[in-house]
């Protein structure tokens, strides 16, 4: 009886004791999405593509703007943050064994993205039949923008 607790003893002890090595051939990534003003972006969407083998991870982002991917194989890594009204942005990261990346994104609005904003001047319309003035004026319009 002695002999049996102590092998299965030994053999937990051996098992509980791989553990950490199986542990260590993955790493994390992890940051924040901001927007142009520094304001945190919720609910942007962070996708983490492994180069190499194709093999992608995903996460949304807290209401704090920040994203966290646990138990991602070692390699090189494609990662894009995307957000409704805001250009996707991409970089690269390299993840070892057992470390944790820091990898944040500052998105820039969509408008702002294509560098072209067209503004037209167009004059007063006169009706000639009626003695009323009608003038077409600029519409301002609230683009969307999160601030949590």
């Amino acid at each position: 009886m002695n002999r049996s607790l102590f092998a299965a003893m030994l053999g937990m002890t051996l098992l509980l004791s791989s553990y950490p090595m199986l542990s260590e051939t993955r790493g994390s990534v992890h940051g924040k999405v901001w927007d142009p003003t520094g304001a945190v972006i919720a609910g942007a969407s962070v996708t983490v593509r492994n180069i190499v083998s194709g093999q992608t991870w995903m996460a949304q982002t807290g209401q704090n703007g920040e994203y966290e991917i646990d138990f991602v194989q070692t390699g090189h890594y494609a990662m894009t943050a995307e957000a409704k009204g805001f250009q996707p942005a991409m970089q690269y990261a390299i993840i070892a064994a057992g470390q944790r990346v820091e990898v944040n994104f500052h998105l820039v609005l969509a408008v702002a993205a294509t560098g072209e904003v067209s503004v037209a001047d167009v004059p007063a319309s006169i009706e000639t039949r009626n003695t009323s003035v009608y003038e077409t004026r600029p519409v301002r319009v609230a683009l969307p923008h999160s601030r949590a």
